[in-house]
């Protein structure tokens, strides 16, 4: 049951959209995107005393001391590009470093929430913000199962710490959060277009898409093989192909908010680079994303499903399970090792397949029993419905995908 009221989802729309009306550059950003963060945080260890890695990592800090995170399928950490709480118990705690906003005016900060499971009321995330190194304030906290959104706070002062805690007690599961984001108005400069994302759709094409500034200018884009961008100078264009100065290639102006990048290699990162650039050839400072093509994917399928067995096909243990069937359709084996398979789009690396072949136009079969253990997954599947995927071996490249509504008992 969600706890978290319509008024204060209305709250946050209004104050989203009445921020957005000015023009805003983004003053600090935390996507979780960076290659070189994902495992970042705390991991549990049957030791109780849990493994920390947050090397590198300047603008973030974590504190787990209240959780008891006694497995390695315990976590408060960077996971598939968002940060995520699985099975904590205890309260877990993220928080930015200082941002100073003393330049700015029409300062606020946004964060995306999220999870995937069946919580209970003791389960929550809670938002909180300092300014100035003063006493905590609550911004957005919900308690239960929720539908995810974006909550955006107006915030005024000159230091501002952002505070995340989460709770939850299953290994089902899953509370998370993304795109914590500070911006404000400055004075005489170009604003940032925001809501930049990357996102790979084939094995050749990223697609880029953003939000114009407030003055609705146009974006010069760039991209490079590396997370590392010059910056362009004012008064000078620069056409397709052209180098920015200190690193990116640009990929020419665009007035769309959407821009498909096009015949790139296969199974490999590009990063990018955007900017706001006025009528008078003035930038923004910029913000930047990345993204990967997808690997080759392998010939399967999801041929069938059963998420109410309750009396037709029995595992090797007996019991009726739910199950997905898998196809092979080749004229050669194929095995399913280090393949993925999930129940939740926002986590395609949920379960991973043990070595397993499915011989030239044969089937095998997923049994979804939540065991986590060779054949068998960590999840069930939802006899209300829901979305299933099976992902390549980068945990990344979508294999094939089955959208299904409610079922019947018994019947695939």
């Amino acid at each position: 049951m969600k706890k978290f009221t319509v008024l204060a989802i209305i709250m946050a729309l209004v104050l989203g959209n009445t921020l957005n009306g000015f023009g805003q550059t983004t003053i600090w950003e935390e996507n979780f995107n960076d290659p070189g963060i994902q495992g970042k945080g705390a991991t549990g260890d049957p030791s109780g005393i849990p493994v920390f890695d947050t090397t590198g990592i300047t603008n973030w800090f974590i504190n787990v001391d209240s959780a008891h995170l006694t497995a390695t399928s315990d976590w408060f950490r960077v996971e598939n590009q968002l940060f995520e709480t699985r099975d904590s118990d205890g309260e877990c705690i993220w928080n930015t470093e200082q941002i100073n906003l003393s330049a700015y005016t029409n300062t606020q900060f946004s964060i995306d929430l999220s999870e995937s499971g069946t919580f209970e009321p003791a389960d929550y995330i809670k938002v909180y913000y300092t300014i100035d190194g003063g006493p905590e304030t609550l911004a957005v906290e919900v308690y239960d199962d929720f539908t995810a959104f974006t909550h955006t706070e107006p915030i005024s002062g000159t230091l501002v710490v952002i505070i995340v805690k989460t709770n939850n007690n299953a290994g089902t599961e899953y509370l998370r959060f993304d795109n914590v984001i500070v911006q404000g108005s400055l004075p005489g400069t170009v604003d940032n277009p925001t809501n930049f994302e990357a996102n790979g759709i084939s094995t050749s094409q990223i697609d880029l898409q953003w939000i114009e500034n407030g003055d609705n200018d146009n974006v010069l884009i760039s991209w490079n093989s590396s997370n590392s961008f010059g910056t362009p100078v004012d008064g000078t264009s620069y056409p397709s192909g052209s180098s920015i100065p200190g690193g990116g290639t640009s990929l020419g102006v665009d007035d769309d908010e959407f821009f498909p990048h096009t015949s790139l290699n296969i199974d490999t990162w590009y990063y990018y680079k955007i900017w706001s650039v006025n009528a008078s050839t003035q930038y923004s400072t910029g913000v930047v994303d990345s993204a990967k093509t997808y690997m080759d994917a392998l010939n399967l399928y999801i041929n069938e499903i059963m998420a109410l067995n309750t009396s037709t096909i029995q595992d090797e243990n007996g019991d009726y399970d739910d199950w997905i069937e898998i196809y092979n359709p080749a004229v050669t084996p194929i095995s399913l090792n280090n393949l993925y398979i999930t129940d939740d789009f926002n986590n395609p690396t949920k379960y991973q397949l043990p070595d397993s072949s499915i011989a030239p136009g044969g089937f095998i079969l997923i049994w979804c029993d939540g065991d986590g253990v060779g054949l068998h997954t960590n999840f069930n599947l939802n006899g209300a419905g829901e979305m299933i995927g099976l992902y390549g071996t980068d945990g990344y490249t979508p294999i094939d995908t089955y959208t299904f509504g409610s079922q019947t008992p018994d019947v695939s």
